[in-house]
């Protein structure tokens, strides 16, 4: 499964821009890696949706706005 592989990688890019669904916002969370990418849509741009995006990955996020996470 791919969000496994991305699960597995040490280091991904995390990013997240705002995707329009009809007329509902919603979010794009993404996850990339040199050999895979993982998408999820998800309705909001929350700590709470974030951490369902990398549920327990342990790797090192790489992102244009830094956030703080605890191990």
């Amino acid at each position: 499964m791919i969000g496994q592989a991305a699960g597995q990688a040490p280091v991904n890019h995390i990013d997240e821009t705002s995707h329009r669904l009809n007329v509902l916002l919603q979010w794009l969370w993404v996850m990339a890696g040199p050999a895979v990418a993982f998408f999820m849509i998800h309705s909001n741009r929350s700590k709470e949706a974030f951490e369902a995006f990398i549920k327990d990955w342990a790797g090192t996020p790489v992102s244009a706005r830094p956030r703080s996470r605890s191990p």
